[in-house]
């Protein structure tokens, strides 16, 4: 945390105090925020009690301290789903590869499209240069993708479905501490 901006390379955090204790280990992060009772902010001349280590100001965490009388229980709980709203439509394995045959028909002269369309995963003969253009992906292998009969070798598999659960996320609870004060 920072007070003054950065004022070295080094070190330009403020001292944090925490209960009247400087350089606490873990600082300011160790600390439940419910236990927090209040912050103050010096610098300048308000944090030259604590003298040099105090040039990018000063921090004053004071923690809430117990009082007389039972004790006091706060409970805090939280559970929360979350869902989608909406997920595409997602293409099977041989869509997807058919739709890549057919946008790769868009690569040739206009005059030749409805021709390599007619032949869809079959190799493609140009008859301006006579090139042979091979598909992507071959009918034999959209077909065996569809039919998923050896999912290793023609693998078929909707990630979207795969890698997404029902019933929602687990949400972590918050620090939570429990202390009694008081004459025992």
């Amino acid at each position: 945390m920072r007070v003054r901006g950065t004022n070295t390379f080094n070190n330009s955090s403020a001292l944090v105090v925490i209960d009247g204790i400087p350089d606490r280990a873990g600082g300011i992060t160790r600390i439940n925020p419910a236990d927090i009772e209040s912050i103050s902010v010096l610098k300048d001349a308000s944090a030259a009690i604590y003298g040099a280590r105090a040039a990018n100001g000063v921090i004053l965490v004071t923690t809430k301290r117990g009082k007389v009388g039972a004790p006091e229980v706060k409970i805090t709980s939280n559970y929360g789903l979350q869902s989608f709203t909406t997920t595409p439509d997602m293409l099977t394995g041989a869509e997807y590869m058919d739709l890549v045959n057919v946008l790769n028909v868009y690569k040739l002269p206009v005059g030749e499209w409805e021709a390599a369309h007619a032949g869809r995963g079959a190799p493609y003969t140009r008859s301006d240069n006579g090139e042979v253009v091979n598909p992507t992906f071959t009918t034999d292998r959209i077909q065996q993708t569809a039919a998923g009969n050896d999912p290793w070798l023609y693998p078929d598999t909707d990630w979207m479905k795969e890698v997404t659960t029902s019933g929602g996320a687990y949400s972590a609870p918050e620090p939570s501490s429990f202390r009694r004060y008081g004459a025992c």
